[in-house]
Order: C-alpha cells, then sequence, then structure tokens
C-alpha cells in the first residue's frame, strides 16, 4: 500500500512558526492574558472541527455504508501533574471524564464526548491515535502542540475528508 503524509499545524510556514506568541493554552494566557482566551479558544475550536472530519469519515460514515466502523483509536491518558488550572479551563472533572472515556469505544461515545475527547488531545492532557483498519490511514499527535501528522492512503484525497478550516494548515510531506 502506498500513502501520502501530511503535516497538520496551526502555522503556514517555518516563519509562522518562528513569530509564535504561544504554544498551548497555559502559555498563551501567560503571554496574551485570561481576557484575550476566545483568540485561543477559536483556534482550538477550529482543530476540534478539523480532527472531528477524520473520526466521522472513517466511523459514521463506513458505519452508514458497510454496518460498521473501521476506525479504531488508542486512547492513553498522561499520568502527568498538572499545576496550572488553565490547563484545564472549560474542562469540568476532566481527569475522572478522561478515565472513564479512555476504556470505552469511540465509536458509541456522543458527539460531546467525543468533542471533549479531542478537546483533550489538543491540549495535550492524553493521547489519541486514530488508525482506520481498512486503508491504514492515521492521524496521531506530534511533539509540538497543535501538530499532527495524517497517513492518508492513496486512494483517498484530502479534499474527500476534510473541509478547509480557518488557522489549520496542512502540507504534504515525505517520510523518506
Amino acid at each position: 500500500m502506498s500513502y501520502n503524509n501530511y503535516m497538520i499545524s496551526r502555522f503556514k510556514d517555518s516563519e509562522a512558526i518562528a513569530n509564535r506568541k504561544w504554544t498551548n493554552i497555559s502559555n498563551f494566557i501567560s503571554n496574551c492574558g485570561i481576557e484575550n482566551i476566545d483568540e485561543y479558544l477559536h483556534i482550538e475550536e477550529n482543530f476540534i472541527k478539523f480532527l472531528r472530519m477524520f473520526y466521522i469519515t472513517f466511523s459514521t460514515e463506513c458505519k452508514e455504508t458497510y454496518g460498521s466502523s473501521s476506525l479504531a483509536s488508542h486512547i492513553i491518558v498522561e499520568d502527568k501533574n498538572y499545576n496550572n488550572e488553565f490547563d484545564y479551563w472549560g474542562l469540568h472533572n476532566a481527569d475522572e471524564r478522561l478515565n472513564i472515556l479512555a476504556q470505552q469505544n469511540m465509536n458509541y461515545m456522543t458527539t460531546d464526548d467525543i468533542d471533549f475527547l479531542l478537546k483533550c488531545w489538543i491540549r495535550e492532557l492524553c493521547l489519541i491515535y486514530f488508525f482506520e483498519i481498512s486503508s491504514g490511514s492515521s492521524i496521531k499527535a506530534t511533539d509540538a502542540e497543535f501538530c499532527f501528522i495524517l497517513k492518508l492512503h492513496e486512494n483517498f484525497e484530502i479534499s474527500e475528508i476534510f473541509d478547509p478550516v480557518d488557522n489549520v494548515h496542512i502540507e504534504k510531506y515525505s517520510c523518506e
């Protein structure tokens, strides 16, 4: 099988990365102030919308077409002691809820639960690995905040799965 690889990031190029003012929610609040949190939340919501498209395509649409989903996922709840309350900003009972959801099959979760998990993934409170079994397509986070690697089977065009989303940039790259 052959795949196309993409880097998903909030930055359009290396110059934007060098000029970044913040990396995560805690860093945003420290550098930009809590009064500007809507700017961060808007970008975070754009990433949730983008990541949800992968989930919906390979979970919901496959379920409707074939009767079952071929999307597998693996959720790892980070075992960290977060000293900064802003990592959890707006996420009530995050630790408890994450531990419960991590043991469930994502294909049977509510939209609210999926969005909660995606938000936690973006904030690095958990790791999620999506793997579409029939094609081998996958998406996973990198070590950098707001950066993901998408491996898409050559039979799929990126435009078949993802609509353009503000603040989310897609760049094709080679893993070789």
